[in-house]
């Protein structure tokens, strides 16, 4: 769970990102063309954006949102944003396309028959700025719940090799101490080789000794 603080400080660093980066775009859409709000989304791909956006449009405004194959276009009826609507309900059409390290993501504001624009409507504008930069947060706090997800993982792999690492130095303590017993054995066993090669060299020394005292016998006869 992402701390208070951290959040609000990945607000104000996302509110100076991105301060001045809306612009205001007349571009073709599913019902004309009309003037749309731009803002490019670092570091997410349009898939994410757009699961962003259909949680953002749900939580915040009460919208559902859905995707439209033939528009291309994530489309939520009925949103409730008062500052905007000003008595009527509010429909998003939402656009999401991949450009380099991030997503370029254009949003429709429409109001009865109408569409929010920089020119026609600068108080709903200003509004609608603001629903931009709120959904720019909440990608903010998806691609750090990314991170940290993957820090995670990498932690967890540390951890994994940190354990492999553990065992490995147990086995080697198992075979120093393997090694040491036999070391051990191998001393024990020298030991007794050479007391036996005493006995041994004494037993030769006798029976030279019986052979030289038989053969004395031999000439003495």
């Amino acid at each position: 769970m992402l701390r208070p603080f951290f959040l609000l400080l990945l607000s104000a660093s996302l509110s100076w990102t991105l301060q001045g980066q809306i612009t205001a775009e007349r571009q073709s859409m599913s019902e004309g063309v009309y003037e749309g709000l731009q803002i490019r989304i670092p570091d997410l791909d349009d898939k994410t954006v757009g699961d962003v956006w259909g949680n953002f449009t749900k939580d915040y405004y009460d919208a559902r949102s859905r995707y439209d194959r033939r528009s291309q276009e994530y489309q939520a009826e009925g949103a409730e944003i008062p500052a905007i609507g000003q008595g009527e309900n509010v429909n998003l059409y939402m656009t999401a396309s991949e450009v380099n390290n991030g997503t370029l993501v254009t949003v429709w504001f429409k109001f009865g028959d109408a569409y929010v624009s920089h020119d026609q409507f600068p108080d709903r504008y200003l509004e609608a700025e603001k629903v931009m930069m709120q959904f720019a947060l909440e990608c903010g706090k998806e691609k750090t719940r990314q991170d940290i997800d993957q820090m995670e993982k990498d932690l967890r792999d540390m951890e994994r090799d940190l354990d492999r690492l553990a065992r490995e130095k147990e086995r080697y303590e198992q075979d120093i101490k393997k090694a040491e017993e036999a070391i051990r054995q191998a001393q024990a066993s020298i030991e007794e080789n050479v007391q036996a090669q005493g006995a041994a060299q004494e037993q030769i020394k006798q029976q030279q000794e019986l052979i030289e005292a038989t053969r004395r016998k031999l000439n003495d006869l």
